[in-house]
């Protein structure tokens, strides 16, 4: 291949490896996968209004989310605004006459014996109307808020796989303009050949070629599977011996059933950690970021004399998540003390009359 070609491929194939990542993350970034998340007040019986707007074909989520307090009563005010959900969701059309058209309903979801927890949204305009039952208003100390969002977990694989394809491209074009370059510089370099007296004269082979009986096609390698087998047992031989072998993960005992790994603590003052379904950690009711969990941990710490840190993550939780904030606060020294779902329910029963 001639070398303006090669240096031309290698620069198209760095220009796309620039471009297609940088073009993925700025669509990415137009893309609205939380419409509406506001503070509301729960009001019984009435019926509330948002209007939003989706660019994207995906399934939403509809949800009211609370603060988290441990000091909370769950018998005096349960949490139960989605128990008997009444939500409509409309797609308006026009211009400025908006007509709505019923879109999705809670009451539809339920004939059809499934969650009414969400909807299938299409690119448009949507008006969500929405009302709680009667028992929610003792709710709005924890400052409720109405979510409608969708995952943007797959997207963002997605653009992890167009990183790793464009780290190919790059090599690709590097390697490409490399050679288109050293071709050139070799040829203008090193290249000294002896001048001719009649340069237009075109060389020719006068001397016959000699033509041999063709060579038998090697069809079989006999010292293959011994070759490989001691390559790959020196292999075996060097990573163990320079790769530890540390156990790692979590340590669970199941011995014994019980609902709280230790008993009461005289301190009144605890630490909770709590982890949502939105990436979102809380300590004591708080919300920090992912990288400021440690340092949060750490100053709530300084101030107990007995290190024990109660964990609670919600039910559809990234594992990834609540392994971060174990593993965060064992390194810390912490003991955990995880209250699992069965656990909490087991409490609420133990609450009732």
């Amino acid at each position: 291949m001639p070398r303006k070609t090669l240096v031309k491929a290698g620069l198209v194939a760095l220009a796309l490896a620039l471009l297609l990542p940088w073009s993925y993350s700025y669509w990415l970034k137009t893309r609205t996968f939380e419409p509406v998340d506001k503070p509301v007040s729960l009001e019984a019986r009435k019926v509330q209004r948002e209007e939003f707007e989706l660019n994207l074909s995906e399934d939403y989520s509809v949800r009211i989310e609370l603060d988290y307090a441990d000091d909370w009563n769950e018998s005096k005010c349960p949490f139960r605004p989605w128990t008997d959900p009444d939500w409509k969701v409309y797609r308006l059309r026009g211009g400025a006459i908006k007509i709505g058209e019923l879109w999705a309903s809670s009451a539809e979801i339920l004939k059809r014996r499934d969650i009414p927890d969400g909807f299938h949204g299409k690119p448009g305009r949507y008006r969500l109307e929405w009302s709680v039952p009667g028992a929610s208003p003792c709710l709005n100390a924890r400052h409720p808020r109405v979510h409608v969002y969708t995952s943007s977990s797959d997207y963002e694989q997605i653009g992890g796989l167009i990183q790793f394809i464009c780290v190919f491209l790059a090599g690709t074009g590097i390697l490409l303009v490399l050679r288109g370059l050293c071709g050139w510089v070799f040829a203008h370099v090193f290249d000294r050949r002896p001048p001719r007296m009649f340069p237009e004269m075109v060389l020719r082979n006068v001397t016959p070629w000699k033509r041999h009986q063709p060579m038998s096609l090697i069809c079989d390698i006999s010292n293959f599977r011994v070759v490989c087998v001691g390559v790959l047992f020196v292999c075996l031989v060097f990573f163990l011996a320079l790769t530890p072998l540390t156990p790692k993960g979590l340590l669970v005992d199941f011995r014994e059933q019980k609902a709280v790994g230790v008993g009461k603590s005289p301190w009144t003052e605890t630490i909770s950690v709590y982890v949502d379904s939105r990436k979102r950690f809380l300590v004591n009711g708080q919300q920090v970021e992912r990288q400021e969990l440690e340092a949060k941990l750490k100053e709530e710490l300084s101030r107990q004399m007995v290190w024990t840190v109660y964990f609670e993550a919600d039910y559809d939780c990234f594992f990834s998540d609540a392994t971060f904030a174990i593993d965060t606060i064992q390194g810390l020294g912490a003991k955990v003390t995880w209250i699992t779902p069965k656990s909490r329910e087991e409490w609420k029963q133990k609450s009732r009359p």
